[in-house]
């Protein structure tokens, strides 16, 4: 079978989800070149697989629901906007995840651990909990970005229950990527 593209990830409530839509539209006042996420397609990403073997998925589904369940829920707030690498040369506009980080850190250090076993490589980087809001593809107005960027705040207490784990598959159109929900753990 043919290798599919997948990902882990948490999937945002609707709270966060429009919150961060009205985040994005104040942004682009800044008229820069990004290209935003999709707000179908926001979510906080634990771990990208890359190009998945199928005989695979159901080894991966089985770790998610082992973390799951031996995982305590836990709640995260996402407080700050900013950007990778700094804000004088974007390339990634993101909201941080402050409350929450650390339980989000071990999780990412689990999933780390068992999907070695299966064969999928370590980060190369450490872990940086966040959520990516677009992808800078050009220097147009970057200043007015980061000045959007440093004055835009995130509503107080934006927040959620994290109990659940979402693998997905990804598939890149020309319209963009469109992410479907292979397997989602129990709360």
């Amino acid at each position: 079978m043919k290798p599919i593209r997948t990902f882990i990830a948490i999937k945002l409530n609707n709270d966060i989800r429009h919150a961060l839509i009205n985040i994005q539209k104040d942004l682009q006042t800044a008229d820069a070149n990004v290209k935003w996420v999709e707000p179908q397609n926001i979510h906080l990403t634990l771990k990208f697989l890359s190009d998945t073997d199928p005989s695979l998925l159901n080894a991966i589904k089985a770790t998610l629901d082992k973390i799951t369940r031996t995982t305590p829920a836990f709640d995260i707030t996402l407080s700050n906007l900013g950007a990778f690498p700094d804000l004088t040369r974007p390339e990634i506009i993101w909201a941080e995840i402050t409350n929450g980080a650390l339980p989000l850190m071990h999780i990412f250090n689990k999933l780390e651990q068992e999907l070695d076993f299966l064969g999928f490589k370590k980060e190369g980087r450490a872990f940086s909990a966040h959520v990516t809001l677009g992808r800078v593809k050009g220097l147009r107005n970057v200043e007015c970005l980061a000045r959007n960027i440093t004055e835009t705040k995130i509503p107080a207490g934006l927040s959620q229950k994290i109990g659940s784990l979402t693998l997905f598959e990804s598939k890149i159109t020309h319209q963009g990527p469109t992410y479907t929900e292979l397997h989602t753990t129990s709360e």
